[in-house]
């Protein structure tokens, strides 16, 4: 019975190494999709201690994945322009018009 956990392991490694590869892929709102789910399981409850601490690994990774989508994004929407005193000043871009 243990040898099958090892196995299981083993497989669960190689699949956490595949899904961090495709972490990079994922668009923002699929990561935050994924991390919805994963807290779900989470909070549900129900899981083995292995496996929760494998859906946090990867909440965590979705977390870092959807921070690095929102700081891309929050630097188009910036410019640095001159103030009136003549030092550079952060000046968000409205998309309104």
């Amino acid at each position: 019975m243990r040898a099958g956990s090892r196995a299981e392991g083993g497989a669960k490694n190689g699949a956490s190494a595949a899904g961090s590869a495709a972490l990079e892929e994922l668009s923002f709102e699929d990561a935050l999709r994924e991390l919805e789910g994963v807290a779900a399981k989470l909070e549900g409850g129900g899981v083995g201690l292995e496996e929760s601490l494998r859906l946090l690994k990867r909440g965590m990774a979705l977390i870092a994945r959807c921070e690095d989508e929102l700081s891309q994004a929050e630097a188009v929407l910036e410019q640095l322009i001159l103030n009136e005193d003549g030092e550079l000043e952060t000046v968000r871009i409205s998309g309104g018009g």
